[in-house]
């Protein structure tokens, strides 16, 4: 399982969760076609795909301006 959380730029509070139970692949953009899908410019259309392996989760960065990530 995997939970995330969309922070406020500025102030750092939540803005928005989604969890995920048994998903093996995530996939975050401004695309429609997105399991989550945020709604900005600095955002591609098809950002960032989290990949669910053996050893935890794997990022893979698909955006033009790069991805800021925060584990817990």
């Amino acid at each position: 399982m995997i939970t995330l959380t969309l922070l406020h730029p500025i102030q750092s509070f939540p803005v928005q969760s989604w969890c995920f139970e048994s998903e093996s692949v995530v996939r975050i953009g401004r695309s429609n076609d997105n399991d989550v899908i945020i709604y900005s410019a600095v955002v591609s259309r098809h950002h960032v795909e989290l990949w669910n392996q053996a050893y935890g989760w794997e990022i893979i960065n698909f955006g033009a301006n790069g991805t800021y990530s925060h584990f817990k």
